[in-house]
């Protein structure tokens, strides 16, 4: 009878260690699907790691482009200044020449209108002289001719007609220089509201510059801390099966492995804080680039006014030109006029000097 009770007992013994050890099975294959998933996962998120890797470099080299993008924004900037320079000192010296041509045809008027006056005197004097030989000559043949004031009438008419017009023309010189002065109030009035326009679009350039290079040095100072998970100490025990040995080393596979994945969790989520970030860098540069944009609309707007004053002045310059040249063939012409006038006096005089003789014989 003890012998079937101990064969029984060990039975029982084999079948629940044939038991213990299934289950031990079953949860070592549970867990390597388990483990087989996690670095599956793992797997995954290393593949995303470089692609972001790539994306980054990809992003540098868009960031070297727009680097050089904006030095080639800043040279452009650079020529337009120069060329807005160039053509405000075009502007200015082409008004000194306008200034220098006003001098030069007021000289040619004046010389005009002594030669004008001294030919109406000369022709004054002319129709005196004229009148007298005339009168001599009747007293020579004893008749009493009328004077004929007609002439001298008309050289009075002449003169007062010619003051009249130097009036005209003096009070339109005084007119276009108020408006040329004010033309030039205007003008300063318009370079300093744009100088002060460009200074504070500077300033506000400079301050954006200065938060994205203290946001770069936060961003470079900031460390990312990483904290590996430690697994916990495999402690080798005596007298476990080795079933019992598989699932522990397999758990502690496990935790390693839910470390990593919570690690790559973090750093996703460091990654979107990041590309948030990034959109707001993308929004402040898109107002930069606004901003520019109006900056350089505006240079240009003011480079074309410019040029077309210079364009202005220019014609302006050609149109002076034709003046005095105008100016000059009548002083010219006033000035043989006079020539003329005084050769027929000297020979009227002449005559009313033999006349004169004549008659006091």
């Amino acid at each position: 009878m003890e012998k079937p009770d101990i064969l029984k007992i060990l039975n029982d013994e084999l079948l629940t260690a044939y038991r213990k050890i299934n289950a031990l099975k079953e949860e070592v294959w549970q867990l390597q699907d388990q483990l087989q998933d996690r670095d599956e996962f793992i797997k995954m998120a290393v593949e995303k790691e470089k692609e972001k890797e790539k994306e980054k470099e990809k992003e540098k080299e868009k960031e070297k482009e727009k680097e050089k993008e904006k030095r080639k924004e800043i040279e452009t900037e650079t020529e337009k200044e120069n060329e807005i320079q160039a053509l405000t000192e075009k502007v200015e010296q082409l008004e000194n020449q306008l200034k220098e041509k006003d001098v030069v045809i007021a000289k040619e008027v004046k010389k005009r209108r002594a030669r004008l006056r001294a030919y109406l005197d000369c022709l004054a004097e002319l129709t005196d002289c004229q009148a007298k030989v005339k009168l001599m000559e009747a007293r020579l043949h004893q008749e009493r001719p009328q004077p004929d004031t007609g002439c001298s009438s008309e050289v009075e008419v002449e003169k007062e007609k010619e003051k009249e017009k130097e009036k005209e023309k003096e009070k339109e010189k005084e007119k276009e220089k108020e408006k040329e002065k004010e033309k030039r109030k205007r003008r300063r009035r318009e370079e300093k509201e744009k100088g002060e326009r460009r200074r504070r679009r500077r300033r506000r350039e400079e301050k954006r510059r200065e938060e994205k290079e203290k946001e770069k040095e936060k961003e470079k100072g900031e460390g990312e801390g990483e904290g590996e998970g430690e697994g916990e100490g495999e402690g080798e025990r005596e007298g476990e099966r080795e079933g019992e040995e598989e699932v522990w080393r397999l758990e502690n596979h496990l935790k390693d492995r839910d470390d990593i994945i919570k690690m790559a969790e973090e750093k996703e989520k460091e990654k979107e804080t990041e590309k948030e970030k990034e959109k707001e860098k993308e929004k402040e540069i898109k107002i930069e680039t606004e901003t520019e944009r109006e900056m350089e609309t505006e240079k240009e707007n003011e480079i074309q006014a410019l040029t077309e004053k210079v364009e202005q002045l220019e014609n302006q310059l050609k149109d002076k030109d034709v003046v005095i040249t105008k100016e000059v063939e009548k002083g010219h012409a006033r000035l043989r006029a006079y020539v003329d006038c005084l050769a027929e006096l000297t020979d009227c005089q002449a005559k009313a000097k033999i006349l004169e003789a004549s008659l006091h014989k």
